[in-house]
């Protein structure tokens, strides 16, 4: 079941994504709890973030956000993840084949995303859905002990 993510939702999103094999690949930081319950609340004001619920367990997040004036035909996809012990089972496929059908309900002609350059998992995903690499931005992600990741643009039509 997919639905709108509530505030409520935040200790679990949380949970996945601060998990060691998410937390690499996210934006934020590491924060303690309830700095990150004040965090979801702005994103929640700021994007339309959904959730993925199996077997009434939260088991992945995702936003799409509108860009507006001359790109309001675009939607940017943000923060998808999938709990990892659920990794691996399709659910990934699915949460993303109804966030395309989403963002085509928003008007989008074009979705678009933001990954680290060595999320193969990911990136082997978005490739069978049909995105195609656009850019780089290198050493954009700082990693632990000075390391730095590029970032790449990943976008379809849709």
């Amino acid at each position: 079941m997919f639905r709108k993510a509530r505030q409520s939702d935040a200790k679990a999103v949380y949970e996945i994504y601060f998990s060691p094999e998410v937390y690499p690949f996210m934006y934020y930081s590491h924060m303690p709890l309830q700095a990150f319950r004040k965090k979801w609340r702005e994103i929640l004001s700021a994007k339309n973030v959904f959730v993925l619920v199996k077997k009434n367990e939260l088991a992945g997040y995702a936003a799409l956000q509108r860009l507006e004036g001359r790109c309001s035909h675009v939607v940017d996809l943000s923060m998808f993840a999938v709990k990892p012990g659920m990794q691996g089972k399709g659910l990934g496929k699915k949460f993303l084949e109804w966030l395309i059908a989403k963002a085509k309900k928003m008007g989008a002609k074009r979705l678009q995303l933001l990954m680290e350059s060595d999320n193969r998992k990911a990136l082997t995903l978005y490739k069978k859905f049909g995105f195609k690499k656009e850019g780089r931005l290198e050493k954009f992600y700082r990693r632990s002990k000075g390391k730095c990741i590029d970032e790449i643009m990943l976008a379809k039509p849709v």
